[in-house]
């Protein structure tokens, strides 16, 4: 019996990366991957990058944080479900650049460190930076968008470094912050996409999850008096 030759053995290796590629394609990661490219490059063209707020969710109830390398994993396994779990806000280089703004207001000299150290004072720090900086900032912006782009810069950076949250003592203003904050969001929320200079697709809903988890991190924070954030 004759053993196959090299050229139909690679030709059936080629059939089955072929066959994988498409079934790769064709399952629900694979066509949210397609229609994000898609829109990025035909609609959304002034988007440079996504911020990832909610990955894909997993079998045991956990999530994957970072859902642009769901590439790299076996997803062709992922249910509709799953992936329709993901959100991201994206990020115009406009936007990325006030975001910048909003990390160095709060962080100060920390800004850019790899290694940061906070203490107490920081919750201080972050309330002064709001109080003294961030609402004088805010009101002068002449436009919704970057109002909006603003107010998300300053939040985000707040529940990336959210050690103020919890470190304090207690009186240190972050109750009042964090009520001025939501106040701003619930009427920032009530203007359409357009008018606030972000797409429905991903942005909008990213932001409505981002929220809802600023909103756990610092309600669950141990602090009097406690810290509330009634965004809606």
């Amino acid at each position: 019996m004759s053993s196959p030759s090299p050229s139909s053995a690679v030709a059936t290796v080629g059939n089955t990366t072929e066959s994988d590629k498409t079934k790769k394609e064709n399952s629900p990661m694979g066509l949210w991957m397609k229609k994000r490219k898609d829109l990025l490059e035909n609609t959304y063209k002034d988007i440079e990058g996504a911020i990832p707020i909610r990955g894909v969710s997993r079998d045991d109830d956990e999530e994957d944080e970072d859902s642009d390398d769901e590439e790299e994993v076996d997803s062709c396994k992922y249910t509709q479900d799953q992936v329709d779990n993901i959100r991201q806000i994206m990020v115009t280089k406009k936007r990325g650049k006030i975001i910048e703004a909003m990390q160095k207001l709060i962080l100060r000299d920390q800004f850019g460190d790899e290694m940061m150290m906070f203490s107490t004072s920081y919750s201080y720090q972050v309330v002064g930076a709001f109080e003294n900086d961030f609402k004088k900032y805010y009101r002068n912006r002449k436009s919704t968008p970057d109002k909006f782009d603003a107010l998300l810069g300053f939040t985000f950076t707040l529940h990336q470094y959210d050690v103020w949250s919890h470190d304090n003592e207690g009186d240190f203003g972050g109750d009042t912050m964090t009520a001025s904050l939501a106040r701003m969001w619930k009427t920032l929320l009530q203007k359409t996409d357009a008018q606030l200079g972000i797409d429905s697709e991903y942005t909008r809903p990213g932001v409505t999850c981002f929220l809802e988890k600023f909103k756990e991190t610092v309600e669950s924070a141990y602090t009097e008096p406690p810290l509330k954030f009634k965004f809606k």
